[in-house]
């Protein structure tokens, strides 16, 4: 049986009883009160799927059923497709008595990766704040898209880090990113997919694909390998381009198309959250600049642990899958 202890908070005076697992550091209920119930996102997400496949599509909700005894939000056996609805507050470990820590969500991933199954975990925030991106993500690997659009009919420019910026955050769930390296398809005169490159920052002569977006439910067939093949004119000889691939959505297929080769898994990684609606890079965070960030600090204390006492918690992602190839140019 857990053990509860008895605390006073320091900020309201309220009296309440919590656990000290795993070197948990105490909430106040009602300085940090629960959040709205569990599921709502879910049941939203259940009744748009339900909208765009045919009736005869079987949609299994919360079976233990596929990767027993692991649970599966949705799963749609005719696609081989999962979806994990992870709400901010019901994933993040402290939220959770750290059920919901490093290894948890990655766990779900691989097991289903050994039955051939697609798993997308999609955060609550990123379905209220960039729904139209998550359901074009989720619709891509369905291969349910509402625009179908030939590389071949479609017209490469450089385009403006302006143009980069407003695309990227309209079509891509991570927003934008700065590059030097913008190239964009046009169909119509329209931007429909784009490609950005940018300079690795801790690596000489090597670039990072920081961003391929395609346009919300949209699917341009040789897309990326059209824009691929003009972007590494600009590039130097011998210079080496890496990927990073988020597990939580993508698999890095389309990096192999155009030649990369997947050379490294790096271990899940965490965001931190302080209201559940917001996710903050833990790089932001690191230990040596708490000092201006925190109201109080204590250096003998780990960053973690700090951070608990300011009122964060953490949530783990699945961590990046990391790709490579290395441009050899003649002449």
């Amino acid at each position: 049986m857990t053990q509860l202890y008895p605390f006073t908070c320091a900020i309201c005076n309220t009296e309440f009883q919590d656990t000290l697992i795993s070197g948990k550091i105490p909430r106040c209920p009602s300085c940090y009160p629960p959040q709205l119930k569990q599921g709502i996102i879910e049941l939203e997400v259940q009744d748009w799927l339900r909208s765009i496949v045919s009736p005869s599509t079987i949609l299994e909700v919360n079976t233990r059923k596929v990767i027993a005894p692991l649970e599966l939000d949705i799963y749609l056996p005719q696609f081989q497709v999962a979806l994990e609805i992870d709400e901010v507050y019901w994933h993040s470990e402290i939220a959770t008595q750290g059920r919901r820590g490093r290894s948890y969500h990655i766990h779900k991933t691989e097991a289903c990766n050994i039955l051939g199954i697609t798993l997308i975990h999609i955060w609550d925030t990123e379905w209220i704040q960039s729904k139209e991106i998550v359901k074009s993500i989720i619709s891509t690997r369905l291969g349910i898209l509402g625009t179908k659009i030939g590389a071949r009919q479609c017209e490469v420019r450089e385009i403006s880090s302006k143009d980069s910026e407003i695309f990227l955050n309209q079509n891509h769930i991570q927003g934008f990113a700065a590059a030097s390296i913008r190239y964009g398809l046009y169909y119509n005169n329209e931007l429909v997919a784009h490609l950005a490159l940018g300079k690795n920052r801790f690596k000489t002569n090597t670039y990072e694909i920081v961003r391929y977006a395609v346009k919300t439910n949209t699917s341009v067939a040789g897309g990326l390998s059209k824009l691929w093949k003009i972007a590494i004119q600009k590039l130097p000889n011998n210079a080496t381009i890496l990927s990073y691939v988020d597990k939580r959505y993508f698999n890095g297929n389309s990096n192999g198309v155009i030649g990369l080769q997947k050379v490294k898994i790096n271990p899940p990684g965490f965001y931190y959250t302080k209201d559940y609606k917001t996710l903050e890079n833990r790089l932001r965070y690191q230990k040596h600049k708490l000092p201006l960030l925190l109201p109080t600090y204590d250096p003998s204390l780990t960053e973690w642990e700090n951070m608990q006492i300011a009122g964060y918690d953490r949530i783990w992602d699945c961590g990046t899958d990391v790709w490579e190839i290395q441009i050899q140019k003649r002449g």
